[in-house]
């Protein structure tokens, strides 16, 4: 799929840095977007990956625990869909396992 990410959006994705490939933490708001090295190279092992907002103005980005990007431009004001996406731009397919995903969001009155 080489479609591009939604207009309003925030991802982990995979990006090549020269040879090797790397996870970004990826927020876009009118899809003008802001992507940041964990420097975490993608491999084939699990991992834990979480997305957290503070709803203030920062989305934070952890991998098996550990905090490894912060983004505070071009984050998403309007609704975002949920959603797993694979853009794979080379001539070889690609594709990831999602072995349990869970969602919890805050209540508000």
């Amino acid at each position: 799929n080489t479609v591009d990410p939604p207009a309003n959006s925030f991802a982990f994705r995979v990006v090549n840095v020269g040879a090797a490939s790397t996870w970004q933490g990826y927020t876009s708001a009118a899809s003008v977007a802001t992507s940041t090295n964990t420097t975490i190279t993608a491999d084939t092992s699990f991992h834990t990956f979480t997305i957290t907002s503070d709803g203030a103005g920062s989305i934070t980005f952890f991998i098996d625990g550990t905090l490894r990007a912060t983004n505070t431009t071009n984050l998403p004001t309007t609704g975002t869909n949920l959603m797993f996406f694979n853009k794979n731009t080379e001539a070889v397919d690609k594709s990831f396992d999602v072995d349990y995903f869970s969602f919890r969001m805050a209540l508000t009155r």
